[in-house]
């Protein structure tokens, strides 16, 4: 490898996008033809989020580095983030085609069909990818299929299922997602005891690889509420964002209907979602930070002292790439620590919270595979911990900021979705219309564990899913 592009790449690495830029147009200026200063620099314009400037630099780079995956991904992805699903769908297919053995590539085009409802051309991908040779690309199959496909486990998929976990090494990554997988796939024979066991097995590995517990995090939310205790939050004004768009944050805990919510809104023509994206946390907070010279929630009390357009600006930028209606939606749930923040940058800002039963949470959160290894994710004395801070801190919010948080609960919209939806739309400003309920036609790209299920009829199956996990609770 090219030295430029080398240094440039470990400086991308280390998040110094100014020298990582610098190698790589000094790369271009002596090679105005190298495939790999122009993937450098599109790199390093989607980190900056600037995604028009990293499109046009990952094309050039695609064409010098004909048929390459790694320039091709680069380019899909920054397609996805600017909301053009069907330009991304054609890099993949292109790389797919080119690249059939690459396993970057196939799992890309398989979570681009599940997250834009082509479950039909993501299956017979998947079924391929679950005898793979690679042990552990085959478990992430497993996952995937099981969680889309509409049937049980055929008897022949049982007999390879279980093969491969006989081959597989107890306490090692490869078990854990396979004891995930066989979990969820007991659970669709509502075999609920092997479902438990082999879910218990799959969280207690996992919580092994985390680095940290949830009662550390017991300080910052102390910390955040001290603070913002001291803030005093202007009303809402002419604010010239107000006449483009209206930021919508719908927040809470994981897995309480919040991707159900975002997409019955979504089919009001007014209304569009960015997905989950933490934008604040990764460009609002550092830029915050070095504005006030504060740590975040330090640096809450002196935002009232600072001109803070330029950073409202950017944000409502990031989340209407590629978007043009007047309501945008970010579902991020963890946003919860950030409602004060949020309306210190946008006195337009909507905000709803989304609540449901917790034991029907904390099973879903069971069952499920997180990728991340956050502890809250993978044990449930962990869960009850990170619920007991979430409801703290909603508490505070709700009293420091009164009518300011439109709670809606998942029971009443399974039960009532009309009058729910109907509610929902006047807090945020708009009038109703017959599609928030009579059409689910999957309107944006969803890139959540509810990929599968929220393209379904609306119904109650998920209410009280807990009592087939009741020896959870004892």
């Amino acid at each position: 490898m090219n030295n430029h592009i080398r240094s440039g790449n470990d400086y991308l690495t280390k998040g110094d996008l100014i020298n990582a830029q610098n190698v790589f147009v000094q790369l271009l200026k002596s090679e105005p033809n190298n495939g790999m200063g122009y993937l450098g620099l599109g790199k390093v314009a989607k980190a900056a989020f600037q995604y028009d400037q990293a499109i046009n630099l990952l094309q050039k780079a695609c064409h010098l580095l004909d048929k390459q995956p790694e320039p091709l991904l680069e380019l899909a992805d920054a397609f996805s983030v600017v909301h053009a699903p069907e330009d991304a769908q054609t890099v993949l297919r292109y790389a797919y085609e080119n690249c059939p053995q690459d396993k970057a590539v196939h799992s890309a085009l398989v979570q681009h069909y599940i997250s834009t409802a082509q479950n039909t051309q993501a299956l017979p991908l998947l079924r391929s990818q679950i005898t793979s040779t690679d042990p552990v690309f085959a478990a992430y199959g497993w996952l995937d299929l099981i969680r889309i496909q509409g049937q049980p486990l055929s008897n022949d998929q049982w007999q390879l299922i279980h093969i491969s976990y006989q081959s597989s090494t107890a306490n090692s990554h490869h078990r854990m997602l396979l004891d995930y997988a066989l979990g969820q796939a007991y659970d669709k024979q509502k075999n609920y005891s092997q479902a438990i066991e082999y879910l218990q097995k799959a969280n207690a590995y996992q919580l092994t690889l985390c680095t940290y517990r949830t009662e550390q995090m017991s300080d910052f939310f102390s910390t955040l509420r001290a603070c913002y205790q001291k803030v005093s939050f202007a009303k809402d004004s002419a604010n010239p964002l107000r006449n483009r768009v209206t930021p919508v944050f719908i927040l809470g805990l994981p897995r309480t209907g919040s991707t159900l919510l975002e997409q019955l809104l979504c089919q009001h023509t007014e209304v569009a979602t960015c997905g989950e994206k933490a934008y604040l946390s990764q460009f609002s907070v550092p830029y915050l930070e070095k504005m006030t010279q504060l740590a975040y929630p330090h640096l809450a009390s002196k935002l009232a002292e600072l001109d803070t357009s330029k950073v409202s600006e950017h944000y409502i930028k990031l989340l209407s790439m590629g978007l043009n209606e007047p309501f945008i939606i970010n579902k991020l749930p963890a946003n919860f620590q950030n409602i004060g923040l949020i309306y210190q940058l946008f006195t337009n800002a909507k905000v709803i919270h989304v609540t449901r039963n917790i034991k029907d949470v904390s099973v879903s959160i069971f069952k499920n595979y997180f990728a991340e290894n956050e502890p809250y994710f993978c044990d449930l004395d962990e869960f009850s911990k990170y619920v007991s801070l979430y409801k703290k801190q909603m508490q505070f919010w709700e009293a420091l900021l009164p009518n300011s948080i439109l709670t809606v609960k998942y029971e009443d919209l399974a039960a009532e979705p009309k009058q729910v939806i109907n509610k929902v739309l006047k807090y945020i400003g708009l009038e109703w219309q017959d599609s928030c309920v009579t059409a689910m036609d999957g309107k944006g790209t969803i890139n959540t564990l509810s990929a599968a299920q929220v393209r379904k009829p609306i119904h109650n199956k998920s209410i009280g899913q807990w009592q087939n996990y009741q020896g959870l609770f004892n």
